[in-house]
């Protein structure tokens, strides 16, 4: 006999099914036709849950009988975020460093970092990003960087100034000098 399954989302479709076939075999069909998770789907006809042990026969399913299937959505559980760590603990993370142009402005480059790295790796690091591109300018007369307004002390790590990912590091020409 033909019956039509609707969704819950209101898909339509009409299966062939043995009057005496138990349900249990039925959602392996609609596994097998269409992909829906065995242990993700319920029946109901009339209103009624239809049992997984019992036949089409024991629900009076009949020659053009419409039944539910309803589908339980599984949501993927969300990745905890990682805690923040308090002394670096060698977390590595992005940050955009403000470079200045040759003309004017100033040029935004992301550059990953170790939380626990001293900053002095910053500059490291961007050294060997200028031997690698010409176009990468950084001032010959020496820089210092700044973050949130302060200068940056180099041989401090970056967890120390509380620099979080995705913030902003700024180049400025010139040394700092202690007074």
């Amino acid at each position: 006999m033909d019956v039509t399954f609707e969704t819950d989302d209101g898909r339509r479709f009409e299966e062939e099914i043995w009057f005496f076939s138990p349900v249990s075999e039925i959602k392996e069909k609609l596994h097998k036709s269409h992909g829906f998770p065995v242990s993700h789907q319920t029946l109901f006809f009339n209103g009624m849950i239809m049992e997984d042990e019992h036949d089409f026969e024991y629900h009076n399913v009949i020659q053009g009988s419409v039944i539910l299937l309803r589908l339980q959505r599984v949501l993927e559980p969300k990745p905890e975020p990682e805690p923040e760590p308090t002394n670096g603990g060698g977390r590595k993370m992005k940050v955009t460093v403000l470079v200045p142009r040759v003309a004017t402005g100033m040029k935004r480059l992301e550059v990953e970092v170790n939380l626990a790295d001293n900053v002095s790796e910053l500059r490291k690091e961007l050294l060997r990003m200028k031997e690698r591109s010409y176009s990468l300018y950084l001032p010959p007369e020496g820089f210092f960087f700044i973050y949130k307004c302060s200068v940056m002390e180099e041989d401090k790590p970056f967890w120390w100034h509380d620099v979080k990912a995705g913030d902003i590091i700024e180049i400025f020409n010139g040394s700092v000098t202690q007074g």
